[in-house]
């Protein structure tokens, strides 16, 4: 066998950065311009189950891109009830953009009832999908759909270029939406 003790190096850390960058899939509209007050939206991901459904707490979406961009963020619940999904969209009314993050949203349907409130608010909107990229099946007409296809910090730290408009999105869809 090789030799093991390479695994992990700085070599291969970066080597995984690097195919993460590349996989950032867009489809819809082009990445919008954030501008002055971006706001990110969206919940900690979690581990699903049909049993029960523990939430993750290590990374959060709104918190981290909120410290990266500036403008304002809100973490929701996992499947949002209607009080936060008023709350985010009177939070949303002022920013220069929406940037909503969905995690599983084809099974906790409620993070797709906030995507369409908060498109109705006609703002540039992006809609990154952290894990399957089904939650973007009914991305809002004119919003970008990004696809991490992980909610770690890597996958954050590889979606920052994408959204400061410094990188395209070069990833290819691997499912039909």
């Amino acid at each position: 066998a090789g030799d093991v003790s390479i695994v992990g190096c700085e070599a291969h850390r970066a080597r995984d950065c690097e195919m993460r960058a590349a996989s950032i899939t867009r489809v819809g509209a082009e990445v919008p311009k954030l501008g002055g007050n971006p706001f990110f939206v969206g919940c900690f991901p979690f581990v699903p189950s049909l049993v029960a459904s523990p939430i993750e707490r290590s990374v959060c979406f709104p918190e981290w891109m909120q410290k990266q961009f500036g403008g304002t963020c809100m973490v929701t619940e996992v499947n949002p009830p209607p009080s936060n999904i008023a709350a985010a969209y009177k939070a949303a009314k002022d920013a220069s953009c929406i940037v909503l993050c969905t995690f599983n949203a084809h099974m906790k349907q409620q993070q797709l009832v906030l995507m369409r409130a908060l498109a109705e608010l006609g703002k540039p909107m992006v809609v990154c999908a952290m894990r399957d990229p089904y939650d973007l099946m009914k991305l809002p007409e004119g919003a970008c759909g990004l696809l991490a296809y992980e909610y770690s910090l890597d996958a954050l730290e590889a979606l920052r270029p994408v959204l400061a408009g410094e990188m395209e999105a070069e990833g290819k869809l691997s499912v039909r939406l």
